[in-house]
């Protein structure tokens, strides 16, 4: 699976992929939240290998 996060706004945006985790880059770490930077899109590849529904929410705690 290949999910994008876009960043339309202005500020950065820690996306978390509950319940998975993706490699970052092409030999980076495996992490479950990536920073989204102002008006850029992040891409992730993983195996979507964990049955259920799953949130994928912004991690920025004033948003709690």
């Amino acid at each position: 699976m290949r999910p994008e996060f876009v960043n339309a706004g202005e500020m950065r945006h820690p996306m978390r992929l509950h319940g998975h985790v993706f490699q970052v880059g092409d030999a980076g770490p495996r992490k479950d939240t990536v920073i989204v930077k102002p008006k850029q899109r992040g891409v992730r590849d993983f195996d979507a290998d964990d049955p259920g529904r799953w949130m994928v929410p912004c991690h920025n705690a004033y948003r709690a």
